[in-house]
């Protein structure tokens, strides 16, 4: 068995490891904007500067989850922690649908 603490460590280990390892599918919404999908949550992309690209968890005001890449596509900074549980969402023909 784990312990909690444990468990919040492997947890936060696994969803640092998927956006380290470049493990991002990039897909676009109905709207045509893109979205980014790391382990079944989504994020949306928050700023765009001259070297690097902010994403932020699409539910914002509650959940502080976020990544910066640089244009190269290496990852910068993650704030993997989630407040919430993962979107239901279907992707069509390459087009993200939230369900």
């Amino acid at each position: 068995m784990y312990s909690l603490p444990q468990l919040r460590a492997s947890v936060w280990s696994e969803r640092v490891t998927a956006v380290e390892k470049n493990e991002v599918t990039f897909v676009p919404n109905t709207c045509g904007k893109q979205l980014a999908i790391v382990n079944g949550y989504t994020f949306y992309l928050h700023m765009k500067h001259k070297s690097t690209v902010s994403w932020l968890c699409t539910s914002w005001g509650k959940c502080k989850a976020r990544f910066t890449m640089k244009s190269d596509g290496v990852i910068k900074k993650v704030i993997p922690m989630h407040s919430h549980e993962r979107p239901m969402f279907k992707i069509i023909n390459g087009v993200f649908f939230k369900c």
